[in-house]
């Protein structure tokens, strides 16, 4: 409904909306004015009451029950997926890759959360789980190859840095989700290759230490660190692949190292995060408060449970993992022709990359197999030989003392030739007398 009237000051018009309760708006518009249309265009609306929402309760009742029901979903599932992968598959409990390397793509692809949130929650949840693990491990007395947990974290350390302040930036999310699960499949599929050979030759810590092996662990922490810093799990993995391809180490090894190795690594990241850059939403916080009390408890036990597992059970893990992340990215991330190819080369160069890396571990391997049959080889003809000269050595001590014993029984017999001699000379002497 609107009333118009006039005064000396010009137009005056009352606007009554019947349809919503309360609303009431009054337009003044001077004599001067050329007409009603300019007096509207240019008028000046005061509400005195805001316009409520007109959406129908029922059509509001059904948003919230929505809204609830993908949020308790999402809730649920996190709390799921993070009990079982850390509960079973984390921690020397069955797996190299923490529960970051299975959340990362979960709330990435699946829940279509932000990389940099599923990032940030993957660094917080394994400083925690991982921690914990790690204290487990180190309580158990379980092997570890030190210097992989020294010189590693030591790389780790700068490469988050880097990673989190200059490389992060630079990535689209889509490009971060496909390079994540491109690189780590194609390390899962040089895994796969290498165990083909059950009884492969492995060893419980790196063998024969040297400067280029140092050198080589410092890069690896250095990468996995700029990994880790964009998928929120990557030292970890890295790691792992070089003890296992490289060096040749058993993954009954090469995984509670990188357990303890990624606590670490972690650790710093959350703290570069919520310190330096304080920049970690309170998103990745909820989904941490959500899964933290299952984690902590659950990723000990995997590591008391994957203790009892061949090396070839933790393996396949990872094959099974890697293998459907890939699968998930190119169904659900939005691809261009780019994006394709780039992840198509990441791949290809990854196969080389890791059968290189396991080529080269061969050969290493041939050359400290070659080397200790050498000495073993040296050490049994020192064997030998001194077994030859034992003989020898007893002859002439029993030579040496039967020597003895006859020197002392000619001087016996030569005293007693002596003694008689004498006496037949003083019984003649004494015929003599007579």
């Amino acid at each position: 409904m609107e009333s118009k009237d006039s005064t000396a000051d010009g137009e005056f018009s009352v606007l009554i909306d019947l349809r919503a309760s309360g609303h009431c708006s009054f337009q003044r518009q001077p004599l001067i004015s050329p007409g009603i249309e300019q007096a509207k265009n240019s008028s000046i609306a005061v509400e005195t009451q805001a316009s409520p929402d007109q959406t129908s309760p029922v059509i509001k009742s059904n948003r919230e029950k929505r809204r609830t029901l993908s949020e308790w979903m999402r809730k649920y599932f996190l709390e799921v997926t993070n009990t079982y992968e850390e509960r079973l598959f984390s921690v020397l409990g069955m797996t190299s890759e923490g529960g970051g390397t299975v959340a990362f793509p979960i709330m990435t692809l699946a829940f279509s959360i932000a990389p940099e949130v599923a990032r940030d929650f993957s660094l917080m949840i394994q400083s925690c789980g991982m921690t914990a693990a790690a204290f487990t491990i180190l309580w158990m007395h379980v092997q570890l190859e030190w210097h992989s947990i020294t010189l590693c974290s030591i790389g780790g350390i700068f490469g988050m840095i880097i990673g989190l302040e200059f490389i992060d930036p630079q990535l689209t999310p889509a490009q971060k989700k496909m390079g994540f699960v491109c690189v780590w499949f194609a390390f899962a599929f040089a895994l796969f290759l290498l165990n083909r050979y059950h009884k492969r030759k492995t060893y419980t810590t790196i063998p024969e230490f040297k400067l280029w092996k140092l050198i080589v662990l410092l890069l690896t922490g250095l990468i996995g660190g700029i990994f880790s810093a964009i998928a929120g799990s990557g030292v970890d993995i890295c790691s792992f692949s070089v003890l296992t391809l490289l060096f040749r180490v058993s993954e009954k090894t090469a995984t509670p190292t990188s357990v303890v190795l990624m606590a670490g690594n972690t650790a710093v990241g959350f703290y570069w995060r919520q310190v330096i850059q304080q920049a970690v939403s309170a998103e990745a916080y909820y989904y941490l408060a959500v899964c933290v009390p299952i984690v902590v408890l659950g990723a000990p036990v995997g590591s008391v449970i994957g203790r009892h597992f061949h090396r070839q059970v933790l393996a396949s893990f990872n094959y099974i993992s890697d293998t459907v992340a890939l699968i998930s990215a190119f169904l659900i991330v939005p691809l261009s022709k780019a994006l394709i190819l780039a992840s198509v080369c990441i791949i290809a160069f990854g196969f080389f990359f890791f059968g290189l890396i396991a080529y080269a571990g061969k050969r290493i391997m041939e050359g400290v197999e070659n080397k200790r049959e050498r000495q073993k080889q040296v050490s049994c003809e020192d064997d030998t030989y001194e077994n030859t000269m034992q003989p020898s050595t007893a002859v002439n001590t029993v030579f040496e003392k039967d020597k003895v014993r006859r020197l002392e029984t000619l001087e016996m017999a030569q005293g007693k030739s002596k003694t008689s001699e004498i006496q037949d000379v003083q019984k003649l002497d004494t015929l003599y007398e007579v």
